[in-house]
């Protein structure tokens, strides 16, 4: 089914638009595009080109097209006048977090009390706009300066990626080293096949584990779930996984049945939240703010002082509060007509969609939450239950936070408002901050690639998502040296225990610091 709406048949050379038709519009690089009578021809599908409109995709479609389409074909869909970005007088949606919370604020008001009863799990689970909305919302900005202040320079000139700045320069030295290996920027064969067999190997432990109540299939379990979430699930959400839309499609619903999540969710916090607005409160509810604070910009709360201490005992429910927050968040949006993940609205185009979040939903409820208490004793059942959630949660919750909260990464971002209108002439604005913003461990070993599903090279993910993470040992080295080029930072420990040894001193730094 192509996921698609009419044309607006809008006159080339506009200079302004209505709230209604930016909506339904494509803006990239202050440009205004209709890619309507495109997008069922999109190669990477009409779930991915849809996912830009409404907003300003200059990120996604940079870092998404490593070989960049010709300007003839997006001079044919452009329908703004060529000054349009000093002349918009409309705000894009979704370009000010501001706005945006103070609209959903309205919008969710009905649901307080629902709001307020779901909040535990929400909250725990990172979703900091339901934390603001239902509480906080005439503070937001004093909570969130540095995020207004980045998006007043957005704003002000959006994003720079000139030809012969960092990140032009990178990617064409990446599309130079795939072409002359004749290489795939997918998976392999071997790849697809670990893939197939991590599925089955995790419903055979499903088996033992909340049928027969085997306590170490439990724990593989738990594994093999972690494992699934950062590289199948990971893979096929960023188009990663195959060139056909309709495999890498059906790969990332089976995989997510298994994450606890859905694609449409999913797709929404990880891709547009986190990877366009890495470590940015309250956008990335990644940051997991107010629960922990890793950043001087978050208000320092009382019990910040010990987050050192108590983070430990939230990581390892990190992935069943999630689900919770994910089937409160469906409930919410079947209520109101619309769903959200943090401040950004879920793309549901057809009630397929939603069904389709409903279906893995439920899916994952029944086979994770209910069939143990059904099939086993309660003890037993509780058991296999959370030796599987704990060693699912901690291992994915570190991958992701060791990524991006230690000391150097932060204290690279303080930085970056303080340079960037120096660099925006070097096209390092956006992209330049990612490779700040991340931080690699163990370069040089398979084994952390593999059981990390890559994010142990969390910089050149940042970089190229929709690249397969195996080929990232071998950009790596090109992104070093562009970065070096660039003087640019490339974080790196030696370890996975160095990693989390650095995000334990950032914790406790934040907590003990105003």
């Amino acid at each position: 089914m192509v996921l698609t709406t009419p044309a607006l048949n809008l006159k080339k050379e506009r200079t302004s638009f209505t709230q209604e038709e930016l909506s339904k519009l494509w803006v990239l690089h202050g440009q205004v595009y209709d890619f309507t009578d495109f997008v069922k021809y999109h190669p990477a599908g009409s779930r991915a080109i849809l996912l830009g409109r409404g907003r300003d995709c200059t990120v996604l479609f940079e870092s998404y097209h490593t070989v960049l389409p010709s300007d003839a074909l997006l001079e044919k869909y452009r329908v703004s006048a060529p000054n349009v970005c000093t002349t918009l007088s409309l705000p894009l949606p979704n370009s000010s977090f501001a706005q945006d919370y103070f609209r959903i604020s309205g919008d969710v008001g009905l649901h307080k009390r629902s709001l307020q009863l779901l909040s535990f799990c929400v909250i725990l689970e990172a979703h900091t706009s339901y934390y603001f909305v239902s509480t906080w919302p005439r503070i937001i900005k004093k909570f969130c300066p540095w995020s207004a202040k980045l998006e007043e320079s957005r704003s002000a000139k959006l994003f720079s990626f000139e030809e012969g700045g960092f990140y032009r320069t990178l990617k064409q030295r990446t599309r130079e080293y795939f072409k002359t290996n004749n290489l795939s920027t997918k998976a392999t064969t071997m790849e697809v096949i670990y893939f197939v067999a991590t599925i089955l190997s995790i419903y055979f432990c499903t088996w033992a584990a909340f049928v027969q109540g085997s306590l170490i299939a439990a724990v593989l379990h738990g594994v093999g779930r972690a494992i699934c979430i950062i590289q199948p699930t990971h893979a096929t959400s960023h188009y990663a996984m195959f060139r056909s839309v309709w495999l890498n499609q059906w790969a990332y619903r089976i995989s997510m049945a298994v994450s606890g999540s859905s694609p449409a969710q999913w797709t929404t916090k990880h891709i547009i939240n986190h990877h366009v607005e890495t470590n940015l409160c309250p956008t990335d509810d990644d940051t997991m703010y107010p629960i922990k604070r890793i950043l001087h910009e978050f208000p320092r709360l009382f019990f910040h002082k010990y987050q050192h201490i108590y983070i430990w005992l939230v990581y390892p429910y990190t992935t069943i509060l999630w689900h919770f927050s994910n089937l409160a968040k469906l409930a919410l949006g079947a209520a109101r007509g619309q769903m959200y993940e943090g401040i950004a609205k879920v793309s549901q185009e057809t009630s397929g969609d939603w069904v389709e979040t409903a279906m893995t939903l439920f899916f994952f409820t029944f086979f994770r939450l209910l069939l143990p208490f059904l099939c086993l004793p309660f003890t037993t059942a509780a058991a296999v239950f959370l030796l599987s959630e704990w060693t699912c949660s901690t291992w994915f919750a570190l991958q992701f936070a060791v990524s991006h909260e230690v000391d150097e990464c932060v204290e690279h971002e303080k930085s970056v408002l303080d340079t960037l209108k120096a660099n925006e002439a070097k096209g390092i604005v956006n992209q330049g901050g990612l490779v700040r913003a991340s931080h690699n461990y163990s370069a040089d070993s398979l084994l952390s690639l593999h059981f990390s599903g890559g994010l142990n090279l969390q910089i050149e993910h940042h970089l190229f998502p929709s690249v397969h993470y195996t080929h990232y040992p071998a950009l790596s080295k090109i992104v070093q040296q562009t970065c070096k080029e660039f003087n640019l930072p490339y974080t790196l420990s030696p370890s996975m225990m160095g990693a989390v040894t650095k995000h334990y001193h950032q914790l406790k730094k934040m907590g003990a610091e105003n």
